[in-house]
């Protein structure tokens, strides 16, 4: 049963409120609404995004699914109020034998779905942990095909449509914070123009030293603009050269891929500093 056309990105809800899961949270009602309709509010708002298509795709289902913990749980905070704030865990359960089940595509999709659903509300966490570059390294290594910046941009819908009205103001100013945070220490920005550099090779990679395929071997550099921020799950692309997958951000500088270790180097004088 078709639930999301890639083509037309759209979803059919006369499809989706034949599961049972959606039967289970259209019963369900949080802060004086149900959360069936609230999430189709999200999901609509999360296909106007300007993202690339298979972004579009995975935070489709991601925001479809991503209160479904609720129809086992609702949990509650220190104060005894019901919050969702608990439910990642349990939500990204159910996506994840869900998506086995109804989604016919490769399991790096899937899982890049429901690490979205894992990790998104993490997001608001990162200021408050004793070590901040820690925490977001861990973030970042935890999320697959999609970047920071791309998370942001579906806490934020998240926030508008279930976070406390009185805070949103503030919570947007922590995701801004986050973005900026993001840009300066840990990704280069699309557009910008860098020297990258092999600088080993990667532990599991099958490639011998010097006996790459393509002669990208150690001490290889090319100068491009990034096509995108680097991301585990994707290749980096710069200009027309193209990694193998990338496993590990160590840091702005520095990611690992299947096959080997890169160097980033920007070339300030060309890059627009706004």
């Amino acid at each position: 049963m078709e639930i999301y056309n890639i083509n037309k990105e759209t979803i059919k809800w006369e499809n989706v409120e034949k599961f049972p899961i959606f039967k289970k949270l259209m019963k369900i009602n949080f802060k004086n609404q149900n959360v069936f309709y609230s999430t189709k509010n999200f999901t609509e708002d999360v296909l106007n995004l300007k993202i690339f298509e298979l972004t579009k795709m995975i935070f489709a289902y991601a925001a479809l699914l991503c209160n479904t913990g609720m129809t086992n749980k609702i949990s509650k905070d220190e104060y005894g109020k019901k919050s969702i704030n608990n439910t990642s865990i349990e939500s990204a359960k159910i996506a994840k034998q869900f998506l086995e089940k109804n989604l016919d595509t490769i399991p790096e999709v899937k899982e890049a779905i429901v690490r979205v659903i894992r990790y998104h509300q993490n997001l608001m966490t990162i200021f408050k942990m004793a070590d901040v570059d820690q925490a977001m390294l861990k973030l970042i290594n935890n999320l697959r095909i999609i970047s920071i910046d791309e998370l942001i941009a579906f806490e934020k819908l998240y926030i508008k449509h279930f976070g406390d009205k009185n805070k949103i103001d503030y919570q947007y100013s922590v995701l801004e914070n986050l973005r900026n945070l993001y840009y300066s220490c840990y990704a280069f920005k699309a557009g910008e123009l860098v020297k990258i550099t092999k600088i080993g090779v990667a532990k599991d990679s099958p490639y011998r030293e010097n006996n790459h395929p393509n002669a990208i071997n150690t001490g290889y550099e090319t100068v491009g603009v990034i096509i995108r921020p680097i991301t585990v799950g994707m290749t980096a692309l710069i200009d027309n050269f193209r990694t193998s997958t990338v496993t590990k951000i160590v840091s702005k500088c520095e990611f690992e891929t299947l096959n080997s270790i890169y160097k980033l180097e920007p070339l300030n004088f060309f890059n627009n500093e706004n």
